[in-house]
């Protein structure tokens, strides 16, 4: 249907810009209806497409407020979405479509009631959902539709549940409003088999949007029982299994599927008294469970001996330069470091040559009220576990101890804090962090190795004389401010 004032299909028009299509990002490109075929080009990129003639099956009309939407499907059922034409661009695209394709453009009608439940079902890379029934019967008015390609994450948190999560295009201020989940509710009469509607729509969401390779359920390369590691952050026990490019963790409430690109270095540190050991894994895009972000996940480990199985056939693993065995047997905590560095191929940062007054590889102390520890290593710190925090030494304008005492007399202090001055870093804003509660037998180490490290201590000349050598116990630090990471070796077995 033509909008008002039209006085019929303009067919010397072929050509429209500012044209978007749908689910391929942001930019606007060149719509041309040709003779032959259908084109559309990015005026940012080099994304094109292109429908032949002989390919185009079906072709229908979405009416907004104040744009329009053409769609168009193909004879394998594959449907593009060009948004962005005005309503009087009706007549034109019907009667190019007529003439040159004989197809017919029919109209799409949209759900408008404002209900909040309806059908969800997929077309092609998108997920619709619909509801309001057509005058007369028919198919379900369209409600909305989300593009699979802007789903990072499917979880369920409970049978009848689903949160939808979606990417972070990372180019957002403070203050921008974006979607960022989305949670839907099945009631238990769509409910079949062993499994419900949730759980269903769960698995097909996360194939069909490629949270999930296909087919790599059957083919996980490493799994790791819940009993076997104890996740701080986020809480609880998760099964974990490494596939190729990425991997799941599977709780009693949320699956998480994570892409080994979205990873960008791990730690493994040894907890004071030799039992457990942290494993830390860091990742580029934080994980969002409700309305938290955690941009680490944080395990604790046991160090006891192990034996893990690695399945992986010999020529996949000769073509990827895997150089893990199976089994691979040892302290878990290491085994686990090993097969994480093995099959994603990014690096294992350890401890340093840094030891505490008690010989250990990490100072106790606490932010705010989170008791945790601080470990200083080659070229940043790093606290464990609440909140897991990563500093650079790059990414420091400076330090200063507080309520630092003379060992002895009546204002004696059994301890001590560091407070770290953090310079701005992109849009994040310069910021300070106090390490509380040091005992104050580590402040001599501390000042040595601050040194050692070039980093400058703001109040060096009103703090007690430090010893010229390490506490017992302590020694330098391997590498310097111009060395390098201490790195777990990614073989073995």
């Amino acid at each position: 249907m033509a909008a008002d004032g039209d006085d019929g299909p303009a067919t010397d028009k072929r050509t429209w810009t500012d044209i978007r299509l749908c689910g391929q990002g942001i930019h606007p490109g060149a719509f041309a209806i040709n003779t032959d075929s259908i084109e559309w080009r990015s005026s940012k990129t080099d994304l094109f497409q292109k429908i032949e003639k002989a390919d185009l099956a079906e072709a229908s009309w979405l009416a907004y407020q104040r744009s329009s939407q053409l769609r168009l499907r193909d004879e394998e059922g594959n449907t593009l979405r060009f948004d962005g034409f005005s309503k009087r661009d009706r007549a034109t695209v019907a009667a190019l479509l007529k003439e040159d394709f004989g197809v017919s453009l029919a109209d799409l009608p949209v759900a408008v009631k404002g209900e909040h439940w309806g059908n969800v079902e997929f077309d092609g890379p998108f997920l619709a959902f619909k509801g309001e029934e057509k005058e007369g019967g028919g198919a379900d008015k369209l409600k909305f539709e989300l593009p699979l390609s802007a789903i990072s994450q499917v979880v369920l948190p409970n049978k009848n549940e689903l949160e939808i999560q979606f990417n972070d295009s990372g180019a957002l201020d403070k203050e921008d409003e974006v979607l960022v989940n989305m949670r839907l509710w099945a009631p238990e009469s769509l409910n079949t088999g062993d499994t419900t509607f949730a759980q269903n729509l769960h698995s097909d969401l996360m194939s069909k949007a490629m949270v999930r390779e296909a087919g790599e359920a059957k083919s996980a390369r490493v799994t790791l029982a819940e009993r076997d590691t104890l996740f701080l952050t986020p809480r609880g026990r998760y099964k974990i299994q490494m596939y190729r490019d990425s991997m799941s963790l599977t709780g009693k409430t949320y699956t998480f599927q994570i892409f080994y690109k979205r990873l960008s270095k791990f730690f493994w540190l040894p907890r004071p008294g030799g039992q457990q050991s942290f494993f830390i894994i860091g990742l580029d895009e934080p994980l969002r469970i409700g309305q938290q972000l955690h941009a680490y996940l944080v395990l604790q480990i046991s160090n006891e001996e192990a034996s893990l199985a690695v399945t992986i056939p010999e020529a996949d693993a000769k073509a990827e330069g895997i150089k893990l065995k199976n089994p691979m047997t040892g302290s878990l905590s290491k085994v686990v470091a090993k097969v994480f560095k093995g099959l994603t191929g990014k690096p294992v940062y350890i401890n340093g040559g840094f030891k505490s007054a008690d010989g250990n590889a990490a100072i106790r102390c606490a932010i705010n009220s989170n008791d945790g520890f601080l470990y200083p290593l080659d070229k940043s710190f790093v606290f464990a576990h609440k909140p897991a925090l990563y500093i650079p030494f790059h990414d420091i304008v400076g330090v200063e101890f507080l309520r630092v005492e003379q060992a002895h007399g009546v204002g004696a202090s059994r301890s001590c804090d560091l407070q770290v001055d953090i310079r701005s870093v992109g849009k994040e804003k310069g910021r300070s962090i106090v390490f509380r509660s040091i005992d104050r037998r580590e402040f001599d180490g501390l000042v040595t190795f601050l040194k050692e490290q070039d980093l400058t201590i703001g109040n060096l000349a009103e703090l007690p004389t430090a010893g010229a050598r390490p506490a017992r116990g302590q020694r330098a630090a391997r590498g310097g401010a111009g060395g390098s990471y201490a790195e777990i070796d990614g073989e073995g077995g």
